[in-house]
């Protein structure tokens, strides 16, 4: 029954139950900021206005969704498999590439919406 309590103990206290609690915690805090900005914007703003800044909000998740162009994916199982495999050296080269891929994509898209905003609103609004 001891030896129970022991592994109970070290699971809480282990390493991943830290980390698995820092992101639930942030995802609930980042959730309730969510909240507070919807009930706030709504109140804020006009119905018509709250309706471009949903249609915009939607906007951005999608093309955030086609940024991402399956890297996080890509990033979970290959560099997870080369970890496993021992190859850290290549483990750490492949996340260093995949990091730069996203920053370029993610700076591609925001480069092309300062250069066409009116291009994207009056096509998508």
């Amino acid at each position: 029954m001891f030896d129970l309590f022991i592994q109970i103990k070290d699971l809480i206290l282990s390493r991943t139950a830290k980390e698995t609690s820092i992101m639930f915690f942030g995802n609930i805090t980042s959730f309730l900021f969510g909240i507070i900005f919807t009930l706030l914007a709504a109140r804020l703003v006009s119905p018509e206005g709250w309706g471009v800044a949903a249609a915009a909000m939607g906007l951005v998740v999608i093309l955030s969704s086609l940024a991402d162009l399956g890297l996080t994916s890509g990033l979970f199982r290959f560099v997870s498999k080369l970890w496993n495999e021992g190859e850290k050296a290549k483990a750490y080269e492949m996340q260093s590439f995949i990091f730069t891929l996203r920053l370029i994509t993610a700076l591609l898209f925001v480069l092309l919406l300062s250069l066409f905003p009116t291009l994207i609103s009056k096509t998508f609004f």
